[in-house]
């Protein structure tokens, strides 16, 4: 039979056999503060509208280069780049 009770707030589920936790966290998840920056590349439509495609992907290229290593700097990891923009997570201690 499978019991529920509140725990911190939530429901939490405990098996009735075989003392197994059958809450979908148990024993794996735990909380960390993480902050995400997404920045982008501001007036880049326009710019590419007056670029060279080439000299367009140099900018941007330059763009990420730079914003990369200052996030690694400080102790952020890329999350991925899309198009002109790139987001970084920062987790928290």
């Amino acid at each position: 039979m499978v019991a529920a009770r509140e725990g911190r707030g939530r429901a939490a589920r405990r098996s009735g056999g075989a003392g197994i936790d059958e809450r979908p966290t148990a024993g794996l998840a735990s909380r960390t503060l993480l902050t995400v920056m997404v920045a982008d590349l501001s007036g880049s439509t326009a710019l590419g509208e007056r670029l060279d495609p080439e000299d367009l992907r140099l900018v941007v290229g330059g763009f990420f280069r730079s914003l990369t290593h200052e996030i690694h700097r400080f102790g952020g990891t890329i999350d991925k780049y899309v198009g002109d923009a790139i987001r970084a997570n920062f987790a928290g201690t």
